[in-house]
C-alpha cells in the first residue's frame, strides 16, 4: 500500500502530522501538529488522516478569527462556575429528608479544605491544569462549540476559575458547618455576583428604527444565516440535525424582528425575541393546534389564557438559551468579518434548568417490573409481532439493548454504535469500549465494565455468537437511520411503540430515564461521585472533575457491579460459559 499523505506511524499507530502555517504559531506556540489516529490500520488511517486534515483546516481558520475576551465575559463566566456548583450542592441537599450522618459531613468539610489547599498551591504555581476542562466546558456552553480564544484568554479563564474555586470550596466547605452566609473574596467573583444583583432598569422603546452605524458595511441577515448555517455543516461542526434546529432559530428572528442588515439590530430587539420565546408552548412546533398559525400568533394565545383557562408549558430556559447561544454565533461570526459592531444577543440571563430528575423521570420499580415483564423478555408470538405474547424469546437489539441501558447507565447512542471489538477483556475483565473515533468531539475515551447480570443472562454467548458470524457491528440488524445517520433512530422510534403497545408508555419516561436510575442506584450503593461521572461519561462538574480520571478498572468493575436494579429478572439467568475472545 503507497504511504498515506500526512501520516506517519508510531509505536504501529498512524497520527496525523501537518505543519502549522507561519501565521499561526505563534498561537499555537508550535510548528507542527500531531494527532494520534488511534488505529494501526491503514485502509482506516487513510479514512481518518483525510477527515483530520479537513479538522485541522477549520481550526486554522477559527484561530485566525479569534475572538477576545474582555472583563464582562469573565465575570459571567466565574459567576456561572461559582452559582451552578453551589446550585447543584443545594439541589442534592433538596433532594432528601435523610440527615447527613456526621461521619460523611466532616468528610466533607476535609474534602473542600483540602481543594481549596490545593488550588492555592496551584493559582501560586501557575498550575492550571486542573481548570482546563472546566473552562473549556464553560466557554463552549456560552460561546458555541465552534467558538476558539488564543492561548492568553484560555490562561485567563482557567486562573480565573482557579480563584473562584477557592471560594467554591470555602463557600461549600462552610455550608456542611451550617454556615450559608459565606461571601467570596476574590474581587472578580464578588464583583460578578454584585452586578448581577443590580435591578435591570426600564429598556426604553426605540422612537424610531434603529439606525445602523454607517462605519460598518452590513449585511442582510438571512444572507449571512444561511452562508454560515452551511459554513457549519461543511466543516462538520454541526450535524444535519443541528442545522435544521438552527433554521427555525433563523426563521422565528426573521418572523418577530424582521429580515434586516445584521448591524440594524440592537439589544432591546433580542430582549423581545427572548420574551417571544420565552412564550411560545413547548410543543408548538409539534401539536396539531399550532398547524396554521405563526409564532407570534400562537404567542398572541398563551399570552391572553385567563386564570381560569388550562395553563400551557412553556419553551424550558434550556431551548430559549438554545437559541440564545445559536443567534450569538451567528453575530461572533458576523463581527469578525466588520457586518456587526456589537453582539446583541451576550449576557442574558437564563434561570438554571429544572434538575435532570424533573426534567426526565426515572422508572419506577413497578415501571421497571412491568416493562421486563412484557413479550419481548417474557416471549413475543415472532421477530414482527414483538408486542403480542408468546414462546419466542429472540436475543437480538430489542432484547439487549435495554438491559443493557439499565445495567450501565450509557447512552443509547453509544450501545446502538457498539462495534464486536467493542466488547474486549481489560485486564482480565469484560468491557464495552466507547471511544469516540470522530476527532470531531472533545469527549475522551471511557470504559464501561460488562455488569455480571448481564453475563448471568447470557451476554458472553451473545458475544461469541456474533464473532463466529464475523459480525462487525454488535447489533448488525441496525441500521442508520435519520438526518445525521445515527444507529440509534430507528431502535428509539421502535422503544416508543413498543412501550405504547404493551402499555407501559409514560411521557418523559423513555431509553434515556435507565441513565437517572442508573446514578440514583450508584449513589445510592456510596461509589464515589467522581466514579459515577467517569462511569456515566460526564466530565464532572466543580472542582472534583479533577478526580474523575485514573481509577483502576478494578474499581470500576466494583461500580457497575453495585448497580442493583429493583426488579427480578432472575427468569433471563443462563448456565455461565466463558466468554471466548
Amino acid at each position: 500500500m503507497t504511504s498515506i499523505p500526512n501520516t506517519i506511524r508510531r509505536r504501529g499507530v498512524y497520527h496525523l502530522r501537518r505543519p502549522v502555517p507561519a501565521d499561526l504559531r505563534k498561537a499555537f506556540r508550535r510548528k507542527e501538529l500531531s494527532v494520534s489516529l488511534r488505529t494501526s490500520d491503514p485502509a482506516t488511517a487513510r479514512n481518518l488522516s483525510r477527515f483530520a486534515y479537513l479538522q485541522s483546516d477549520a481550526l486554522f481558520d477559527t484561530v485566525r478569527s479569534d475572538p477576545m475576551l474582555g472583563p464582562d465575559d469573565i465575570r459571567a463566566l466565574v459567576r456561572d462556575f461559582y452559582e451552578s456548583i453551589l446550585d447543584r450542592d443545594n439541589a442534592a441537599r433538596l433532594a432528601s429528608d435523610a440527615p447527613m450522618p456526621e461521619a460523611a459531613r466532616q468528610a466533607r468539610i476535609d474534602h473542600y479544605e483540602e481543594l481549596a489547599e490545593n488550588s492555592r498551591r496551584d493559582l501560586a504555581a501557575n498550575a492550571f491544569g486542573s481548570t482546563r476542562s472546566i473552562a473549556m466546558a464553560l466557554l463552549a456552553k456560552r460561546y458555541g462549540l465552534d467558538a476558539s480564544f488564543d492561548q492568553v484568554d484560555n490562561r485567563l479563564v482557567m486562573q480565573s476559575l482557579l480563584r473562584a474555586g477557592i471560594d467554591v470550596c470555602e463557600a461549600l466547605a462552610a455550608r456542611y458547618r451550617g454556615d450559608f452566609s459565606y461571601q467570596p473574596k476574590d474581587k472578580v467573583l464578588a464583583e460578578a455576583l454584585a452586578m448581577a444583583a443590580l435591578p435591570a432598569g426600564p429598556v426604553a422603546a426605540p422612537a424610531g428604527p434603529v439606525v445602523a452605524d454607517p462605519a460598518v458595511p452590513s449585511r442582510l441577515f438571512s444572507e449571512v444565516a444561511e452562508e454560515f448555517r452551511a459554513k457549519q455543516v461543511r466543516q462538520k461542526l454541526w450535524t444535519q440535525h443541528n442545522s435544521q434546529q438552527v433554521r427555525k432559530t433563523y426563521d422565528i428572528l426573521i418572523e418577530v424582528l424582521g429580515d434586516r442588515q445584521l448591524s440594524d439590530y440592537a439589544r432591546s430587539d433580542a430582549g423581545t425575541l427572548k420574551s417571544h420565546l420565552e412564550d411560545l408552548p413547548a410543543n408548538y412546533a409539534k401539536s396539531t393546534d399550532y398547524t396554521d398559525l405563526t409564532t407570534i400568533q400562537i404567542v398572541d394565545q398563551t399570552r391572553n389564557l385567563t386564570p381560569d383557562e388550562p395553563q400551557i408549558e412553556r419553551l424550558s430556559s434550556r431551548t430559549v438559551q438554545r437559541h440564545f447561544s445559536a443567534l450569538s454565533a451567528l453575530w461572533r461570526y458576523g463581527l469578525e468579518r466588520g457586518w456587526a459592531a456589537r453582539n446583541p444577543f451576550i449576557d442574558f440571563k437564563f434561570p438554571a434548568p429544572k434538575r435532570a430528575r424533573d426534567q426526565r423521570s426515572m422508572w419506577s420499580d413497578s415501571e421497571l417490573a412491568a416493562l421486563f415483564d412484557t413479550p419481548v423478555w417474557r416471549g413475543c408470538q415472532s421477530k414482527d409481532r414483538r408486542a403480542k405474547p408468546g414462546n419466542l424469546v429472540l436475543k437480538d437489539s430489542k432484547f439487549w439493548i435495554p438491559l443493557i441501558g439499565l445495567h450501565s447507565g450509557m447512552r443509547l447512542d453509544e450501545i446502538c454504535g457498539l462495534a464486536v471489538d467493542d466488547v474486549r477483556l481489560e485486564g482480565g475483565i469484560l468491557v464495552f469500549d466507547t471511544t469516540d473515533r470522530t476527532l470531531k468531539t472533545r469527549k475522551s475515551s471511557r470504559i464501561v465494565p460488562v455488569h455480571k447480570q448481564l453475563l448471568a443472562f447470557g451476554f458472553g454467548a451473545y458475544l461469541d455468537e456474533q464473532r463466529s458470524r464475523k459480525s462487525a457491528l454488535l447489533f448488525p440488524e441496525l441500521k442508520p437511520g435519520g438526518p445525521d445517520g445515527k444507529m440509534s433512530a430507528n431502535f428509539t422510534k421502535w422503544f416508543s411503540r413498543y412501550r405504547s403497545d404493551v402499555g407501559v408508555y409514560a411521557r418523559k419516561r423513555d431509553f434515556h430515564s435507565f441513565r437517572h436510575n442508573v446514578r440514583t442506584l450508584l449513589a445510592q450503593a456510596d461509589v464515589a461521585e467522581p466514579v459515577i461521572d467517569e462511569i456515566m461519561g460526564h466530565e464532572g462538574k466543580g472542582m472534583g472533575a479533577r478526580y474523575t480520571k485514573g481509577f483502576t478498572i478494578e474499581q470500576l468493575k466494583d461500580a457497575v457491579d453495585a448497580i442493583f436494579p429493583p426488579v427480578d429478572l432472575t427468569w433471563l439467568v443462563q448456565p455461565q460459559e466463558p466468554v471466548e475472545l
